[in-house]
């Protein structure tokens, strides 16, 4: 698709820099010799004429720009020849661009750079981070395409994430830490301590998958588990299972050939079972670690996650199972909507009577049930304060 962003003729357009079709999809052997790619820019050159100037919506750090601008006032006051600075061309490297100018008198040799923020890689980086945030991955660029603003290459775009990933990991690792600490010291304050010494704390604890199962087909290629500390609410532990990796799945096929990758795949069993094994990895770990026991673990209904725990850690015998509220109240509201519409059950004109009554109270029924939860929690609090 041919936009306005870019200067030039229809030939300069379909330069293998700047060429960017939705057919030219990111294979797996393209993204493993991406690691180490430098920052290639485009470069469009200007003919001097005001019919090439740079057309299309930039991304710019507006007060970084209007500073760089006065750079060019100021000159046509300082240059002993008299000179203006005249656009010369534009170079891109993804959202960030470089304004080129040089002094219209051929006896001055000033030239200037005026460029849409103070760090290279900044846009295009936060960029991807946004990406990665939201899920939209590189199909941003047809929000941006709709905004007339060219977006960075697959390669770019690539090479981004690469750099982005690795903050996200980092900064993660440093909140969970702190979190530990956190509970830590809380625990310390409570008096949580057992007898070996270790620090006692309550950990919420659930999973997700890649794709909803709805009651059947629990075949996720992906899964991810969490520990969050009942006390600080933030997460201690992130366990994440992947059954593919998409280079070895390529070399398997004979897509590419065999080299050496960073492969993802660390499960092969059952995706029903990624859940509760990350839940122990990450139970070993923080005893192992940081000298902390979960005594309590607050989760859903899932018998699996509790059983393997027992089974698989050291204390297990001790850990207490607690329902969630949440995860409690989603099950009787489901079966009470399985109720209302048991019309075998229900039949006749009593009946139907019977189940339009009952579909009127479903949301008193679920907010009442809520509330004996939170009534009988907080005074089985205060009985263990006491």
């Amino acid at each position: 698709m041919l936009t306005n962003f870019d200067v030039g003729t229809r030939s300069e357009m379909r330069s293998p820099n700047s060429l960017r079709t939705p057919e030219n999809d990111l294979t797996a052997d393209d993204y493993s010799s991406m690691s180490d790619l430098p920052d290639l820019c485009i470069d469009t050159p200007n003919n001097n004429s005001e019919n090439c100037l740079p057309v299309g919506n930039f991304l710019c750090n507006l007060s970084h720009v209007i500073t760089q601008v006065r750079k060019l006032e100021l000159h046509s006051y300082t240059c002993n020849f008299g000179g203006n600075f005249v656009f010369k061309r534009m170079n891109r490297c993804g959202l960030y661009t470089e304004l080129h100018y040089a002094s219209s008198d051929i006896l001055c040799n000033e030239q200037i750079v005026i460029t849409s923020d103070s760090e290279k890689n900044s846009l295009n980086n936060l960029s991807v981070l946004g990406a990665l945030s939201t899920g939209s991955g590189f199909s941003k660029e047809e929000k941006f395409s709709v905004m007339n603003i060219r977006y960075m290459s697959k390669d770019k775009f690539a090479s981004c994430e690469k750099v982005t990933s690795k903050v996200i990991k980092s900064y993660a690792q440093e909140e969970m830490l702190n979190a530990i600490f956190e509970e830590k010291k809380l625990a310390e304050l409570r008096g949580d301590i057992d007898s070996d010494g270790y620090y006692c704390i309550t950990l919420i604890v659930d999973g997700g998958w890649c794709k909803r199962s709805y009651k059947h087909g629990y075949n996720a290629s992906s899964g991810v588990s969490v520990l969050i500390g009942m006390s600080t609410q933030k997460i201690v532990f992130i366990g994440i299972r992947n059954k593919v990796c998409l280079i070895c799945s390529a070399i398997a096929n004979r897509q590419m050939e065999r080299k050496d990758h960073v492969c993802w795949k660390n499960w092969s069993g059952p995706s029903t079972a990624m859940e509760s094994d990350a839940v122990v990895e990450g139970l070993i770990y923080l005893e192992n670690v940081h000298h902390i026991r979960c005594t309590r673990l607050v989760g859903d209904g899932d018998a699996n996650t509790i059983a393997k725990c027992k089974e698989r850690v050291p204390y297990g015998g001790r850990i207490l199972k607690v329902e969630c509220a949440n995860h409690a109240v989603r099950r009787y509201g489901r079966a009470i909507q399985k109720l209302q519409g048991n019309t075998s059950r229900f039949s006749g004109q009593t009946g139907i009577k019977a189940r339009k009554l009952l579909k009127q109270k479903i949301m008193k029924l679920i907010i009442g049930a809520r509330n004996v939860i939170k009534v009988n929690a907080i005074n089985h609090h205060r009985k263990r304060k006491n």
